[in-house]
């Protein structure tokens, strides 16, 4: 793969990696990050590939929703909106539009 790779021949400029936000999503991010750098290290070099970081929970009350990345946030995000009113989750295989939602926009 690596004698037939030429970046000058990119149809597309990104490469968006987004796997869960638990242990299991970060080993795959590992393994694809290292054959694209192992492979395909000029796609790495030349800032190609991107990696979209998912929520972990999810705080809903209401309508409110916050999308939280850490245990942190999710506290704080807990404490705002009150503990009676909440429904909190940990987003495990996210649907296409909670991801839309949640990873769309840059943090």
């Amino acid at each position: 793969m690596k004698e037939e790779f030429d970046i000058t021949k990119l149809r597309y400029h990104k490469i968006i990696l987004m796997a869960d936000a638990d242990v299991d999503g970060a080993h795959i991010r590992t393994l694809l990050l290292t054959f694209l750098f192992r492979e395909l290290q000029p796609l790495v070099e030349r800032d190609h590939v991107y990696i979209a970081q998912p929520p972990l929970f999810l705080v809903k009350a209401g309508k409110e929703e916050i999308y939280c990345y850490d245990d942190k946030e999710r506290e704080e995000a807990i404490a705002r909106i009150g503990k009676k009113n909440v429904h909190g989750a940990a987003l495990q295989g996210s649907r296409r539009d909670e991801s839309r939602t949640s990873c769309g926009a840059p943090r």
